[in-house]
């Protein structure tokens, strides 16, 4: 696992660099609030899987930032001490973990409740598995985006209520190199633009669609160029996250 926690900042445990020693893969991350916000990613390898994890805990600034810790350590306890590698089962034991951290505890001046997606990478035979909580996966062949779907339940609330969580299982073509992309609610929720409204789910897969034949790096510099083109003048509303590879 990669960690290193003598760090302060979440994205310091878990840098870019890392990420792309893994994958060719790369990370946008810009809090709202400061130099540390409520989204986080996560890495982990095992000897047949690589998972990668998104998430989007509520809230900005330090407080929030508290929390990716929390899901982290979550995160940590789940997939590498109790062994579970079922993409479903991981959102509901880490949501399970959750309760048993704040269920019936005075409430905190932060939410509890985060949005995750985890897609994982088989070694072996490229197989892929995803479930997520409110965090869609995009997944990009051939200049064509698709969505593959989350479930709408948020992880670390509504204890009370029961939920489940639906794999999504990707057998990858040899012969195609596949990009996919997670990314936090800041992504789509972009405010600006010619007529100040939504950067909108539509704009994001066209703009993956223009871009997909690219080198990751160059993804990165036109997302992020065209994300200060649409913001202009604007305030961010969001803390925003995004994190792109290639299998």
């Amino acid at each position: 696992m990669i960690q290193n926690a003598a760090k302060e900042n979440y994205f310091q445990l878990f840098p870019e660099e890392l990420l792309a020693s893994i994958l060719d893969a790369f990370v946008i991350n810009q809090p709202m609030i400061g130099e540390v916000g409520g989204d986080g990613f996560w890495v982990h390898q095992t000897p047949e899987y690589l998972f990668v994890v998104v998430f989007d805990c509520m809230g900005h600034g330090y407080g929030a930032s508290m929390m990716t810790r929390i899901y982290t350590s979550a995160l940590d306890h789940v997939v590498s001490e109790l062994q579970l590698t079922d993409p479903s089962e991981i959102l509901s034991a880490v949501h399970e973990h959750m309760k048993s951290q704040f269920h019936g505890k005075p409430k905190r001046a932060i939410g509890t409740g985060a949005d995750m997606g985890i897609l994982r990478i088989s070694k072996m035979d490229r197989v892929l598995a995803f479930a997520g909580a409110k965090t869609n996966l995009l997944r990009v062949v051939d200049g064509h985006c698709e969505i593959i779907k989350a479930d709408r339940l948020q992880l670390g609330e509504l204890f009370d209520y029961p939920r489940t969580y639906t794999n999504h299982v990707m057998q990858l073509d040899e012969s195609q190199a596949v990009n996919f992309y997670m990314a936090s609610d800041g992504f789509v929720d972009m405010i600006g633009g010619p007529e100040t409204k939504r950067f909108g789910r539509r704009q994001v897969m066209q703009l993956l669609e223009q871009i997909y034949e690219k080198p990751l790096l160059k993804q990165k510099q036109e997302i992020s160029g065209t994300m200060q083109t649409w913001l202009g003048p604007n305030e961010p509303v969001d803390d925003l996250l995004i994190v792109g590879f290639r299998v």
